[in-house]
């Protein structure tokens, strides 16, 4: 039973951890804060098994017969219940922390993190019970399966989520973001039932499995379109910086073509790690800056984003006069 349980766990772990690193690096421009990313990982992982016991007992209530039970656990109220619980975690995300959620390439990486994390806990206990009642040969058929050839799913479905309510941040109207966000949440729910209703034989199952991966092709085409959309708004929206003052026309060029690293030692003459660190610092705060603009163009001051604009020309005004004393 040991073995059992360290297997079903490392063998979920593992390539969870790679498919999350992958993500971290899909947010490109103005990547979210490391441990609001870890919490919405956690929070996938934590309420998984609340969830599927959730839809297990209500299934049982309402379910007549043991088969049809199981067919409507599976195809219905697994889905329903199980995006639910994963889409109320985004909604708590851009509740509390708003000033951090600037659109659907957020949405994306918050969905996706909650659904990589909800899966690593539904994964170890499939892996657990498919061991216990098939042996290892049924244990390695499921790992292939739900680990690789599907294991994208919850993060594909919670991220059609996300997605919908990050194009929602930027809508005036409460009506108007509540139809939108439920609207992805009832995609999300379609493609879940869907993939479901389809992986029972051979031949459906692969089906399944070429709607799930165009679904992920799709998104990652939002993705990339997504990081163009970010690369416009720095580059619009710095240049009046520069105007100002804040920042210099060298620093506009290396943000603007997204050298977030910015430029190398030599061009910077900057001779310690020190200097480095204050110019990603700067390439940070002025792409955080470039986004609040953006979003007080199109929604005004909600979540205080004058003062928000004011702080950070504030902290790269402070950033920039840190580096001219290291060089």
């Amino acid at each position: 039973m040991l073995t059992n349980v360290i297997l079903s766990s490392l063998a979920s772990i593992i390539p969870t951890v790679l498919y999350v690193a992958i993500l971290w690096r899909v947010d490109r421009y103005e990547k979210e804060p490391l441990p609001l990313f870890l919490a919405a990982f956690l929070w996938g992982a934590i309420p998984a098994v609340l969830a599927s016991l959730l839809a297990e007992t209500v299934s049982a209530l309402l379910g007549g017969g043991a088969q049809a039970s199981e067919q409507l656990n599976t195809n219905i109220i697994a889905p329903v219940v199980e995006e639910a619980c994963k889409g109320a975690a985004l909604l708590l995300v851009f509740w509390l922390f708003r000033s951090e959620f600037d659109g659907v390439l957020d949405g994306i990486i918050y969905g996706s993190a909650i659904g990589f994390g909800f899966a690593m806990t539904e994964n170890i206990i499939y892996y657990i019970s498919a061991w216990s009642e098939g042996g290892l040969s049924s244990w390695t058929s499921l790992v292939l399966v739900r680990g690789v050839a599907f294991g994208l799913n919850h993060a594909l479905y919670t991220a059609i989520t996300g997605a919908a309510l990050g194009y929602a941040r930027l809508r005036k109207g409460t009506a108007s973001r509540w139809l939108i966000f439920l609207l992805g949440y009832g995609a999300a729910v379609i493609i879940h039932m869907l993939h479901n209703a389809l992986v029972s034989g051979a031949e459906a199952c692969l089906l399944g499995f070429l709607i799930d991966w165009g679904g992920v092709l799709v998104l990652l085409l939002i993705v990339v379109l997504c990081w163009k959309n970010e690369r416009d708004i720095t580059s619009i929206y710095l240049q009046e910086e520069v105007s100002l003052g804040i920042i210099s026309q060298a620093q506009y060029d290396a943000i603007s073509k997204h050298k977030h690293i910015g430029p190398s030692k030599q061009e910077l003459n900057a001779q310690t790690k020190r200097q480095l660190q204050v110019w990603r610092e700067i390439s940070r705060t002025a792409t955080e800056l470039a986004f609040k603009k953006h979003q007080y163009n199109r929604i005004g001051d909600e979540g205080r984003n004058g003062h928000i604009i004011a702080s950070l020309r504030s902290r790269l005004q402070e950033l920039n006069g840190q580096l001219a004393a290291l060089l």
